[in-house]
């Protein structure tokens, strides 16, 4: 083979990466992960054929028709509602209604709790010490024999941590043979439908912008709770000099900062725990973008330490907003300026990144932040309209 025909394989991109697959009933994947007592799992999920029959998000069970302490599912039953069972009597309908073609998160957290959209469904949905793990099933359970309850689900994201590292990040793709699958980030490897038929799937087309601009009005909920271990880092450009924040998430009771905020104030503090600290405004260069780095032991302008910290690692009461401070989920009013941002991001204690935002357009034409780590397109929580540049 010539040099020239190396490099071109070579060159070749892996995979192409998908909003969505979608399975219709008949095809599932078996991945090669043994669950545990703690595995944490993140993912979101769509069901796009509700009826009257059980389907798995994902799970195992020790044979096909065991539901004793062998039993680890997530889906939904045949009255179209959450359901979640996790061993001997830690099961059950969780009366939350399943919503036709709407992504919902569903997470199990490291207090072995089932979590569905941020919020705790009940303390009886937890990972029982009898429980029985095997190897873990997208799209149905996986059982020692066939795999069952194969469900209609669109996959936007799955991933497993293991003491608190990611372990497991699978994404939809297309592969080099354009076949819909999935990919795992962590360990470089496709997963394919071991069903019949074949997935479909759903292209992203968005188009990347150098920055996306507010005028005072919008924000971002990014739906993502922190704690005070986090690295933030962002490219922001400042359009007003008064009083706003740029993020942040916390309370803000009796003039004091309790639990945790942490966003860039342009005209006269930082904030990162439970201290107040002066940040100027001018340490920030006008009209032009700023590299800016922020953690629990200071703020970095440009790479030029602006500010120390003693800071607190708390975890945070509510999600982190950007262009904005998320104060008691929104109930506090809080000033809000005009800026641009180019990206943003967050690493969590372990140096990981969580978020990994880039401003976009949609094939609707509506602005937004595509998240790389999540497969998603956040957009506007306010009023009025972003605009990119």
């Amino acid at each position: 083979m010539s040099n020239f025909r190396r490099i071109l394989l070579n060159s070749k991109p892996k995979y192409k990466i998908l909003e969505y697959i979608e399975g219709t009933g008949t095809q599932y994947i078996l991945t090669d992960y043994i669950l545990n007592y703690n595995t944490v799992i993140d993912c979101e999920f769509a069901c796009s054929g509700l009826n009257s029959n059980s389907q798995a998000i994902f799970g195992y069970r020790e044979t096909e028709n065991t539901n004793s302490g062998s039993v680890y599912w997530v889906g939904k039953d045949i009255s179209n509602s959450i359901f979640a069972r996790f061993g001997t009597g830690n099961d059950g309908e969780t009366n939350i209604p399943v919503s036709e073609n709407v992504f919902t998160r569903y997470q199990i957290k490291d207090d072995h709790l089932l979590y569905v959209d941020e919020q705790k469904v009940g303390d009886n949905f937890i990972v029982a010490s009898d429980t029985t793990f095997g190897i873990m099933g997208l799209f149905c359970i996986n059982t020692s024999t066939t795999p069952n309850f194969i469900g209609n689900y669109k996959l936007r994201y799955f991933k497993v941590y293991e003491g608190g590292q990611l372990v497991l990040d699978l994404i939809p793709v297309l592969d080099y043979n354009n076949i819909p699958c999935v990919y795992d980030r962590v360990n470089n490897k496709f997963y394919y439908n071991q069903g019949t038929g074949e997935f479909s799937y759903k292209e992203w087309n968005y188009i990347p912008a150098n920055y996306i601009e507010s005028s005072g009005t919008q924000y971002i909920d990014t739906n993502l709770y922190v704690d005070g271990n986090i690295t933030i880092k962002a490219t922001v450009n400042p359009l007003d000099t008064g009083g706003f924040y740029y993020w942040g998430c916390g309370s803000y009771q009796s003039k004091s900062i309790t639990y945790n905020l942490w966003p860039i104030n342009s005209s006269g503090s930082s904030v990162w725990g439970s201290a107040m600290f002066t940040f100027r405004y001018n340490y920030l260069n006008p009209n032009t973008f700023n590299t800016i780095l922020q953690n629990k032991d200071g703020v970095y302008v440009n790479n030029e330490l602006k500010i120390t910290y003693q800071g607190t690692t708390n975890l945070a009461t509510y999600p982190m907003w950007l262009f904005k401070a998320n104060q008691n989920n929104g109930t506090t009013s809080y000033n809000s300026g005009a800026m641009q941002l180019k990206d943003f991001s967050i690493l969590d204690g372990n140096n990981q990144t969580i978020i990994e935002l880039i401003p976009v357009t949609d094939e609707n034409n509506t602005i937004g932040l595509y998240d790389s780590i999540r497969n998603k397109i956040f957009y506007n929580s306010g009023t009025g309209d972003f605009i990119v540049g």
